[in-house]
């Protein structure tokens, strides 16, 4: 399963909804951090929520951090968050 996820998550950043996607921790207790690029925006809030959902997937794998951050690609600043404790996909 987490193959299926790994070529999923490239797929994505080959389509150029994410910048890059790379594993935590950090100071902020998250497990991965997402760049998000313009295409990302343009997405219903489900499909947005099904895609950081994989990538939450395939970097939470229970003995990490519970947190996806979604960081913006031109500006770097942070704009969102998943996790399963939350709810799901939160943008600021």
């Amino acid at each position: 399963m987490q193959a299926e996820r790994l070529k999923m998550i490239n797929s994505m950043i080959g389509k150029g909804i994410f910048g890059k996607v790379e594993a935590g921790p950090s100071s902020n207790n998250a497990s991965a951090f997402v760049r998000i690029r313009p295409r990302f925006y343009a997405l219903d809030f489900e499909t947005k929520n099904k895609m950081i959902g994989i990538i939450y997937a395939y970097y939470c794998t229970g003995d990490d951090l519970d947190l996806v951050i979604l960081e913006d690609s031109l500006s770097g600043k942070t704009v969102g968050s998943f996790s399963t404790i939350y709810g799901g996909l939160k943008m600021d």
